[in-house]
């Protein structure tokens, strides 16, 4: 294939994959429904009456969305079922902390640290970091509400329909490879394809030279023994009465060393 032609293939990959990207926002888009459809129950939590009463009242309404913990169910007692597979609804239910960078994108005040305490979590991941713990758990209250669905997303049967038309085609004709080397994604797919072919020509060269190719044995040496000082045979030299030389048993250099 001549470079104008893959030039094109190019750009027709591009553009393909921009129409695949501007297809995506069409497939999330949601509709409000009235009346809303009831579907199973949430356990969140709330604040207490006593904890209405107080002074910073409007400090707990605000910090409540960010550290409340919820969970559904489909039964009101949330008792997980007999043949359940996964353990996602378990009796405890603690308030979430807060994570140091999820502080600094709120913008809160320094103040309200007094609330929480400093914790470390997820001690010896790759996700190691310090969060902030709620102190007083005695201001809220677990309640168990029924759940409704107030928006459901809009089927779009044309751009789903458009999108696996261009999934088709990357995948059949082999262009996904290519379209992650011209997105710049083409270290996910394995070692690089130039250093693949200088290992092998390195292991050419090896094997021509143990055959006997002075020309591959040329090229294996090193670039450094061009710059090694040459053995050669100990000479005569007269030596003036103000200095004297010493040779190194190492080197074959003579070095001039001042009295």
């Amino acid at each position: 294939m001549n470079r104008n032609a893959q030039y094109y293939r190019d750009k027709q990959i591009l553009a393909l994959h921009r129409e695949r990207r501007a297809l995506w926002p069409r497939q999330q888009q949601t509709v409000e429904i009235d009346p809303p459809i009831p579907r199973g129950w949430v356990r969140h939590w709330r604040l207490t009456e006593r904890a209405k009463k107080r002074h910073d009242v409007g400090i707990l309404q605000t910090i409540l969305p960010e550290i409340d913990n919820k969970r559904h169910c489909w039964r009101k007692d949330f008792k997980p079922a007999k043949r359940r597979r996964h353990k996602m609804i378990n009796h405890d239910q603690p308030l979430l902390a807060i994570r140091d960078w999820r502080w600094q994108r709120l913008g809160w005040p320094e103040d309200w640290k007094i609330h929480f305490r400093k914790i470390r979590i997820n001690v010896g991941r790759h996700d190691e970091t310090d969060a902030y713990q709620f102190l007083r758990e005695d201001l809220f209250e677990l309640f168990t509400e029924r759940n409704y669905i107030r928006r459901l997303r809009v089927l779009d049967p044309a751009a789903k329909s458009r999108e696996a038309e261009i999934e088709q085609y990357l995948t059949y004709n082999g262009f996904n490879h290519r379209l992650d080397w011209l997105l710049g994604n083409h270290w996910r797919r394995g070692p690089d394809p130039r250093q693949q072919i200088l290992d092998r020509l390195a292991t050419q060269r090896l094997r021509k030279a143990r055959e006997g190719d002075l020309e591959a044995e040329a090229r294996r040496k090193s670039p450094l023994s061009s710059l090694l000082p040459q053995v050669t045979p100990h000479s005569s030299c007269s030596c003036s009465p103000t200095s004297r030389d010493t040779t190194s048993r190492a080197s074959p250099v003579r070095v001039r060393v001042p009295l």
